[in-house]
């Protein structure tokens, strides 16, 4: 019967068993407090990709809600109806200055304000009463 002396205290591990290295506090689950920020991760992360999901979509919405759209129809005969609307002040394109050498009565006016005038035209004629006398 072998004594005690000759049995050792302590246990012998083999350097190639990794089983007997890994202590039983690594192979333990995480602790309840990580559990639950994982848990509190996940749900952010959700909820990030909703928020992200819906503000893209609302953007989308307004983007083509001021889209410019076109309307198509087919060719028809018919009377075509043009008319100018505005609002404004008109200016005349050239303005002329006319005058006179002699001045006197206007007896007979040939054009009006704003009137088109060619060369050489009539434009007033100046009573000649006053130089005859």
């Amino acid at each position: 019967m072998p004594t005690a002396i000759d049995q050792p205290d302590f246990a012998v591990v083999d350097p190639l068993d990794l089983e007997a290295l890994v202590s039983p506090l690594d192979a333990a689950p995480p602790p309840a407090g990580n559990r639950s920020r994982y848990k509190w991760a996940k749900w952010a992360v959700a909820i990030g990709l909703v928020l992200i999901l819906g503000v893209t979509v609302e953007l989308w919405r307004i983007h083509s809600a001021s889209a410019i759209g076109y309307q198509t129809v087919l060719v028809e005969r018919g009377v075509i109806q043009a008319s100018v609307t505005a609002t404004g002040t008109l200016n005349a394109v050239v303005d002329v200055q006319v005058g006179s050498q002699v001045s006197g009565n206007i007896k007979a006016l040939y054009a009006d304000f704003n009137s088109k005038v060619a060369k050489d035209q009539l434009v007033a004629l100046i009573d000649p009463e006053v130089f005859q006398a």
